[in-house]
């Protein structure tokens, strides 16, 4: 099985989507095939990251973060990396 392919699959899927559109019971659905997915590689000792709670300001920097990559700024995106890092995030 070439893991490394799988996984790359997985995120060129999750790259795809429009996550932000997905209904709640939709994106729970979703998450709960990825973790199928996982489990089948070998790799779902990643459920202790389920039950995170992420804070809002974490999410708001990694948002910023993302659209600054899109926008190619990367001196910016680099400094929220580096907020949320600090953050321990």
């Amino acid at each position: 099985m070439n893991i490394p392919q799988c996984l790359g699959s997985i995120f060129s899927v999750l790259n795809e989507l429009n996550l932000e559109a997905l209904a709640v019971k939709q994106l729970e659905h979703f998450l709960a095939e990825i973790y199928k997915l996982l489990y089948a590689l070998g790799l779902d000792n990643v459920s202790h990251f389920i039950d995170v709670i992420i804070p809002e300001v974490v999410q708001a920097m990694a948002k910023e973060r993302w659209e600054a990559k899109l926008g190619k700024n990367f001196a910016q995106a680099d400094e929220l990396r580096q907020k949320i890092n600090a953050a321990g995030w």
